[in-house]
């Protein structure tokens, strides 16, 4: 099937009478109330712009005269807010800060001040991380870090990659001692345990993942990371901190970024972490291609590699990289529900799919409760428990949103949304 073209991927963006949800959220304050991205053609130029402030942050390579040329005053308030959108407003504000862009005070003040809220957000998850890394090692349990803290550091600035958490892997056999540890070193609550991971929140508000597996009972990602412990190599200054293997890291990155693309979208953050592997790291790309071969995931990998080339070395797009950064750009760094229902609907039909969200699957609900996996006579108790949780959580409206997007969803989005799919071998 050939790749949709930007103008199928994005015809929720057609002019002033039909405003989509993202030009919602990107006008939902005063400063951009006026920002009005009301067309594909100014979404586009917004996406340029924002690209190339951080190109000018992570490469170093575009000049202040065409920077200066290439963002027009005029964009700076949508482009504040789609950064805002992907959790990067820092880097876009180091960008003009460098080059000297912005003319209006105001914005130059919000600018500012999304700078340093993301260094305190960088100040606060480092403190927690250095705790939690003594700690580990104090208690004799290997560790190693995963996502950003294990890519942040490779970045020109470690703050440049923003973070909301920390992920950790840790052996299986020494969960219990980890999580014990979390909890007394930090003063870490315990918020729920999933069939991968334990998530906690430590005493100043800092998201812990400790994951004790990285398998996807998929046979042959499962074969890829059998012996991440084996391939990794211990950190010089910290004796059971580990470091998985570059070649290992970007399989990983790839199939995490799959798996949020899957869900709904993957914000603009994977992309600059493969740029920051390709071109700061180094890795045996051979390799790398034929185990993301077997994972069936080469297609997707080459055009996050095409899309890197466009947004980082000023490449030209074709019709599946731009509708590819339209999908990933309109539906901002935690995804949409548009796309995750689009996405979805792949596979199933309208009424098929509500009934699969309401009573969720047995595997499905057997990762939210592990219990089950033992206990399968209690999937009624839990379908129940899981309802009830939802209500608490409120999470009651974002429910019933989703449940008439799918009602709503019209059969061009579902082809165009198939169609990229396909495309990308997903």
């Amino acid at each position: 099937m050939p790749a949709p073209t930007p103008a199928a991927i994005s015809t929720q963006f057609k002019g002033k009478k039909n405003v989509p949800t993202l030009q919602k959220r990107l006008c939902n304050k005063d400063l951009i109330s006026n920002a009005g991205i009301n067309s594909l053609n100014l979404f586009k130029k917004v996406i340029f712009a924002l690209t190339l402030l951080l190109r000018s942050e992570l490469c170093g390579d575009v000049s202040h005269e065409y920077l200066r040329a290439a963002v027009p005053q005029e964009l700076l308030p949508a482009v504040l807010a789609l950064s805002r959108y992907h959790n990067i407003p820092h880097i876009a504000a180091d960008a003009l800060e460098h080059h000297d862009i912005i003319s209006d005070d105001r914005l130059s003040s919000a600018f500012k001040r999304e700078k340093l809220l993301s260094i305190c957000r960088y100040e606060r998850i480092s403190h927690e991380l250095a705790r939690l890394e003594s700690a580990l090692d104090e208690a004799g349990i290997y560790f190693m870090p995963l996502k950003g803290a294990a890519l942040r550091d490779f970045y020109p600035l470690p703050r440049m990659r923003s973070s909301s958490d920390i992920d950790l892997l840790v052996r299986p056999s020494q969960l219990d001692a980890a999580v014990e540890t979390v909890t007394s070193a930090l003063s870490a609550r315990k918020i729920s345990v999933g069939t991968h991971d334990v998530k906690l929140i430590t005493s100043i508000g800092v998201p812990v993942e400790l994951h004790f597996s990285l398998i996807e009972n998929a046979p042959a990602v499962d074969a890829v990371f059998s012996r991440v412990w084996e391939e990794s190599v211990s950190d010089t200054a910290v004796p059971h901190k580990q470091v998985m293997s570059a070649e290992l890291c970007c399989i990983y990155l790839i199939l995490h970024t799959a798996k949020h693309f899957r869900h709904g979208g993957c914000g603009m953050r994977p992309i600059m972490d493969l740029w920051v592997l390709r071109e700061r790291v180094g890795f045996d790309e051979k390799a790398v291609k034929t185990q993301l071969q077997s994972c069936g995931l080469q297609k997707f990998h080459e055009s996050l590699n095409s899309l890197c080339d466009v947004w980082f070395k000023g490449m030209e797009h074709d019709p599946l990289t731009e509708s590819t950064a339209l999908y990933i750009c309109s539906a901002g760094a935690n995804g949409s529900v548009e796309n995750r229902v689009a996405g979805a609907r792949r596979l199933t039909g309208k009424h098929s799919y509500a009934a699969r969200r309401v009573f969720l699957p047995y595997d499905l609900l057997a990762e939210q409760y592990p219990v089950l996996k033992k206990r399968r006579y209690l999937t009624s108790l839990y379908q129940i428990r899981r309802w009830v949780r939802i209500i608490k959580e409120g999470g009651t409206k974002s429910a019933l949103r989703e449940l008439r997007t799918n009602r709503r969803l019209s059969q061009t989005r579902l082809d165009t949304v198939a169609a990229l799919y396909n495309s990308l071998g997903l």
